[in-house]
């Protein structure tokens, strides 16, 4: 993404899902947010629609996480901030396929949290199996 303004609000989203996890909150309506501004800076109105339909699915997905992983929670929150900080700072770059890869591992890396299970994730990667 190029626009600036589109990516001030990408940062303005990150910040404030920061700030909601530093008060100890779950930061749900934010991390949202996050996306949904990334979805935004795509340009691809279908995506942005698609993002908007999920929400409510989004909300109960990370609550699922949240309450059923089997990874302490301290952990998951690192891992989880971490995601979201390679996703903005590839975004901040410029690079589009490592902002890719990072949202990709992001979504394997909510997989791995829900299921338990390492072999979701592929860092860097594509996995043959789809998952």
């Amino acid at each position: 993404c190029t626009d600036a303004q589109m990516l001030a609000e990408i940062e303005r989203r990150q910040r404030l899902l920061e700030s909601a996890w530093t008060r100890g909150e779950l930061g749900i309506e934010e991390d949202i947010a996050f996306h949904g501004a990334i979805a935004a800076a795509s340009g691809n109105r279908f995506f942005s629609m698609t993002m908007a339909a999920l929400a409510e699915q989004t909300r109960v997905s990370i609550k699922l996480i949240r309450e059923l992983s089997p990874l302490p929670m301290v952990r998951r929150a690192v891992d989880v901030r971490n995601e979201h900080r390679a996703i903005g700072e590839a975004i901040r770059a410029g690079n589009a396929e490592a902002a890719r890869t990072a949202m990709v591992d992001h979504l394997r890396g909510g997989m791995a949290r829900l299921f338990g299970i390492n072999n979701a994730r592929n860092p860097g990667g594509n996995n043959p199996t789809g998952v």
